[in-house]
């Protein structure tokens, strides 16, 4: 259990701006102060029993895993105690919180954060402002310190890749979030109706065995879904082998001048199928492609290619803690909120989803 506790320390630190051990923190004696109750802290307060200190969860739609975020608990308070020499040594009840039931004012102060769940910590017994810890990672609203998104979402990036740990009760759901991938038809091939129910969002490498998988195994169970508006796919990129990489600028590129999503889930369908049995095509192979089912091979010179490529991956990476691939985010358009799956999933995964 201690092992645990140690390397899920480490996992506030597992961020874009260093790894860097908790311990390195300036560890001069704090005098501890009570905190200054805010109205926030109050509303938080009434709906976690009145606890003095609490570790906050607030999720969207599908409950957090308790037995994952009791860790975390545990695990800020042993750091904290460490970071102030034990002048701060205090311990977190857990609180769930449904993100719907708090009050206008506070889900406006949360307005940066669109992935759920958000964690963060308050105390009315300790001010936690004078933590150097806290104030490195966390964001301060009023008293309550939350995790900071790029945090909270490599955190979660490590939990589930390292461990394999669920972060939600539904093991097949990642995270959930309320702001929808960046969609213009003009860059991104959309197969199927533009008005569908559901956008599928994959973000894809052309090497990917796995999101080889997806297309052979997986998408033509799916058609009828796409032919009937139920559900789109929206192609996005995110290179894991940097041997793909021009074979991306190239179907990008190809798309920019056709926009003929048609052509290009041809051609990727096609580059999958090759995958699925190992065989992975080379940039001359994929140009031979276009050039049969295109006629020309596009100039990718006059086009934003790279922007596109570097803008999707930044996207997956730090806006929903997808690092490999496939990654997908199915995001229901009449709801407003998309769900996040890493990895291959089965059929019934997606079906459950968008109905």
């Amino acid at each position: 259990m201690e092992k645990t506790i140690i390397l899920l320390i480490v996992l506030l630190v597992a961020s874009s701006i260093a790894l860097v051990s908790l311990l390195f923190y300036l560890r001069g004696v704090i005098t501890p102060q009570q905190a200054i109750v805010t109205p926030t802290i109050t509303e938080l307060s009434g709906r976690c029993n009145n606890s003095e200190n609490a570790f906050v969860v607030i999720y969207h739609s599908t409950k957090p895993n308790m037995q994952l975020f009791n860790l975390l608990s545990t695990s800020i308070s042993s750091a904290i105690a460490k970071n102030t020499s034990n002048a701060i040594n205090i311990s977190f009840n857990l609180c769930i919180v449904n993100y719907n039931d708090l009050s206008s004012e506070l889900r406006n102060s949360l307005a940066s954060y669109s992935v759920f769940p958000i964690f963060g910590i308050y105390s009315t017994s300790a001010d936690l402002s004078k933590v150097n810890l806290v104030k490195a990672y966390f964001d301060n609203e009023k008293g309550f310190f939350i995790s900071k998104p790029n945090i909270t979402t490599a955190t979660y990036a490590y939990i589930y890749g390292y461990y394999g740990v669920p972060i939600l009760n539904n093991s097949n759901i990642y995270l959930e979030t309320i702001k929808m991938p960046k969609f213009n038809e003009d860059e991104v091939p959309l197969i199927g109706s533009i008005d569908a129910k559901n956008y599928i969002f994959i973000y894809e490498d052309a090497w990917c065995l796995y999101c080889a998988k997806f297309y052979v195994e997986i998408l033509p169970a799916l058609r009828e879904y796409i032919e009937n508006g139920t559900i789109a796919l929206a192609l996005k990129n995110l290179i894991v082998h940097p041997e793909v990489n021009d074979i991306h600028r190239y179907l990008v590129a190809v798309y920019m001048e056709s926009k003929n999503s048609t052509l290009i889930h041809v051609l990727i369908n096609e580059i999958y199928h090759r995958v699925y049995i190992n065989i992975h095509p080379t940039t001359d192979d994929v140009l031979k492609l276009i050039e049969d089912a295109y006629g020309s091979i596009p100039d990718i010179n006059k086009y934003n290619v790279d922007e596109i490529i570097a803008r999707d991956s930044k996207e997956a990476q730090y806006e929903y803690g997808i690092y490999a691939t496939p990654g997908f985010i199915i995001w229901n358009r009449d709801r407003g909120i998309g769900v996040i799956i890493l990895g291959y999933s089965p059929i019934e995964t997606f079906l459950n989803l968008i109905h």
